[in-house]
């Protein structure tokens, strides 16, 4: 869903790249997640996602921010 941002708002290049390696990141803990198997484990990786998904959100607005401000034209 972050990336619509970058075609449907007219995002730049800065969001772009901050869309694509943070969902990236978020994915790939997502997936780990998915992969325990254990209750502790599953309940302690799900408390880390959690508080990775507020640092997420918090540099993705800060690229919202930055991208506004040094506006790089895609393409």
């Amino acid at each position: 869903m972050s990336l619509v941002f970058f075609a449907v708002a007219q995002m730049g290049l800065i969001y772009l790249v901050a869309a694509l390696v943070l969902g990236a990141i978020f994915l790939w803990k997502a997936g780990n997640l998915a992969r325990e198997g254990t209750l502790e484990g599953t309940t302690a990786g799900a408390i880390r996602l959690y508080k990775f998904s507020i640092s997420y959100l918090t540099l993705l607005f800060l690229a919202v921010a930055v991208d506004a401000l040094v506006r790089f034209p895609f393409a």
